[in-house]
């Protein structure tokens, strides 16, 4: 991965991150349905109209059942929940929460795919586990059953990615990366914009929770998969993994600057220990040092 490669991995796993900080701003004002159908109306257009004028393949409209699985499974879905959790968790929280995705990927590839897991893997989904408890468990602003099914909500959108992304597999083996952000995002939007409509708050949204939906489906929705893509072509899977990562430290360090987010010592645990389960989970090795 060269330094261009590198930037664009560190501005991608920002945005990211910062896409709990905004929900967590917008979701009070417009609701959970509401904020995803206007984020899935902006990023659904600029999308389509990058891959119109880029000249990629557009979804084809003989594949619109496939396109509203993908759609409703890989992003309407996560994109409400985690709106849910967010609406009693922390934006640190639920981007901890989101890094969970990869053990839910992991355990449907064995249910499913019938893939199996090597010891390394298993030892990480059970430190994955221990990690997310230690989080959850220890979270000082959970103290409702309410607060315990929100963060439940988030695990729940890690899921949701999780099963999505083995259905892009299954579902669309041959699409090309952007073809895919497109279907998967107007699909979405198809599918939520109307909710929106319908359950559009009695009051309208305040100017600061406007910036942050305008800012969730321009910058964390839109252009961040379009460099997740650019970079997934440029650099390969590890990028993907990479990302993993870096999301939540981003997502812990906006919520602490902009919301003034308490993050205790066991939380700062919690967060390693679901890092390093991760880690194992993907197999992930660290480089050796060359001889000298």
């Amino acid at each position: 991965m060269g330094p261009v490669e590198f930037a664009a991995l560190i501005v991608l796993g920002a945005l990211w991150g910062a896409s709990f900080l905004l929900i967590r701003v917008g979701v009070p004002a417009f609701g959970p349905i509401a904020l995803v159908g206007v984020r899935l109306a902006i990023a659904s257009s600029i999308v389509l109209a990058y891959a119109r004028a880029t000249g990629y393949t557009l979804p084809r409209v003989q594949d619109w059942r496939r396109w509203l699985v993908v759609g409703a499974i890989n992003t309407a879905l996560p994109f409400v929940l985690f709106s849910v959790a967010e609406l009693r968790v922390t934006a640190s929280l639920g981007s901890i929460l989101n890094a969970t995705t990869p053990f839910f990927a992991a355990v449907l590839g064995v249910a499913w795919l019938g893939q199996r897991l090597a010891r390394g893997r298993v030892v990480g989904l059970l430190v994955g586990l221990v990690g997310v408890v230690l989080v959850v468990g220890w979270d000082v602003g959970l103290e409702s059953p309410a607060d315990y099914f929100a963060a439940l909500a988030g695990l729940g959108g890690g899921a949701s990615y999780a099963v999505g992304t083995l259905l892009v597999r299954r579902l669309f083996p041959q699409a090309g990366s952007t073809t895919l952000a497109a279907g998967q995002q107007t699909a979405a939007a198809v599918l939520m914009v109307p909710l929106g409509a319908v359950a559009w708050p009695a009051e309208m949204p305040h100017m600061d929770a406007w910036l942050a939906v305008v800012g969730l489906g321009v910058a964390t929705t839109a252009v961040a998969y379009l460099i997740f893509f650019w970079l997934l072509a440029r650099a390969g899977a590890l990028a993907a993994l990479s990302v993993t990562f870096i999301i939540p430290i981003f997502g812990v360090g906006w919520g602490a600057a902009f919301l003034g987010e308490a993050f205790g010592p066991m939380q700062v645990v919690g967060l390693v220990t679901i890092l390093v389960g991760v880690a194992l989970v993907n197999e992930v090795r660290l480089p050796r040092l060359a001889r000298v």
